[in-house]
């Protein structure tokens, strides 16, 4: 039965809960692995992250829902992706599934503020 594009690496792997102590590390498998900075954060402890021991021995790290925090190899060195292989980069728009171009114009704002003419009517 052809699945498509299902991913199946998240779904067929050993997935425990982990806690980042607060030297950016995860222990898993008796491995301690190290999280880079990420940007826009100062340090990752104390996030819950999800550990995924995959098919292959790799091992990632992941904060919920999907954002990758960490992948490493089966003896806890960062894993590289070999030379000339790279994932293919998804559309992004603003909702994250729509390329911005197919996506509707925003419509221009009305001015809130109102200017003030300085003169007055007369009344008669």
């Amino acid at each position: 039965m052809p699945l498509g594009a299902v991913d199946l690496d998240p779904i067929l792997c050993l997935e425990e809960t982990r806690v980042i102590a607060p030297d950016n590390t995860v222990t898993v498998a008796g491995q301690v692995l190290q999280i880079d900075r990420q940007p826009g954060r100062r340090t990752c402890a104390g996030l819950r992250v999800l550990a995924r021991q995959h098919l292959d021995g790799t091992i990632t790290i992941v904060r919920p829902p999907d954002i990758r925090l960490g992948h490493f190899t089966a003896d806890g060195r960062p894993w590289q992706a070999p030379r000339g292989t790279r994932r293919a980069a998804r559309p992004r728009g603003r909702s994250g599934d729509t390329p911005r171009e197919t996506q509707p114009a925003r419509p221009a704002r009305a001015s809130s503020r109102t200017r003030s003419t300085g003169t007055t009517e007369a009344t008669a």
